[in-house]
């Protein structure tokens, strides 16, 4: 099982390839979409991600953008 770690200040992440469960310091929280490996590369569920680390995401149609705040 690959396992990804994210750390930003106090806030501790651990996400499982293809599982759509997350360790979140220490709780467990469910995700809509697990990460996944694609030609080798690590993919992130970016709202999730973004999101936990206290983040705003939104979507601009117009240009098919993320943008996270």
């Amino acid at each position: 099982m690959s396992i990804m770690r994210v750390v930003k200040t106090a806030i501790f992440m651990r996400l499982s390839i293809d599982s759509t469960s997350a360790d979140v310091n220490s709780e467990n929280v469910a995700m809509d979409v697990p990460a996944r490996l694609v030609n080798g590369k690590t993919m992130v569920p970016l709202r999730f991600l973004s999101e936990e680390m206290g983040y705003t995401v939104t979507w601009d149609e117009a240009t098919r953008t993320a943008v996270i705040e």
